[in-house]
């Protein structure tokens, strides 16, 4: 077992093999190779070389100090799972500043070109958009100008649906005074 430092993540160099410093001997050299590093909160290992077998997929790990003692290492799901869970709030969060700001519905496809320009990616972008229409924003289909076929989808920040609360009214609060005076 060897345990050693990796560079930085360049422009053009994206496994973990290729991020070992020093020498490419000692990829090359060992049987296995697993790679731990975080990314954001989590912890991804990686299985990039098995000379007689097929790498697993990368996927998550949590490492946590039980007893000063005891250490455990756990599963902690599929590095997958946890790339489109991080989009996805990234996302909402996006969506719901951008409706928030807006007074006037904004078009689907101006939204995804928005999100894209923002780095995010169309797939989650519509995902989100369904999950979330009719409970946090509206959706309307309208129909393009002359001569394109099809409709646009527009959404729009559905806002505050809660009701205000109703006041006493003010025939109760009389008929109550007349009817204490009465006895």
């Amino acid at each position: 077992v060897f345990a050693d430092h990796i560079r930085k993540q360049g422009v053009h160099v994206f496994s973990a093999d290729m991020r070992l410093r020093g020498s490419s001997e000692k990829a090359a050299f060992v049987d296995t190779l697993l790679s731990l590093q975080r990314k954001g909160d989590a912890r991804v290992l990686e299985h990039t070389k098995s000379r007689y077998g097929e790498p697993l997929p990368a996927f998550l790990v949590q490492i946590e100090d039980k007893t000063p003692n005891t250490t455990t290492v756990e599963y902690a799901g599929d590095e997958k799972t946890y790339a489109e869970t991080i989009q996805t709030d990234a996302v909402l969060d996006w969506l719901r500043a951008t409706l928030q700001a807006s007074r006037d519905a904004i078009s689907r496809k101006d939204l995804v070109e928005q999100g894209e320009a923002e780095g995010l990616v169309q797939k989650v972008i519509d995902k989100v958009l369904k999950a979330h229409t009719g409970k946090l924003w509206d959706r309307e289909d309208r129909n393009p100008p002359a001569g394109r076929g099809g409709k646009a989808a527009y959404y729009r920040w559905r806002g505050t649906t809660t009701p205000f609360p109703s006041l006493p009214s003010i025939e109760s609060e009389t008929e109550t005074e007349s009817s204490e005076g009465d006895s």
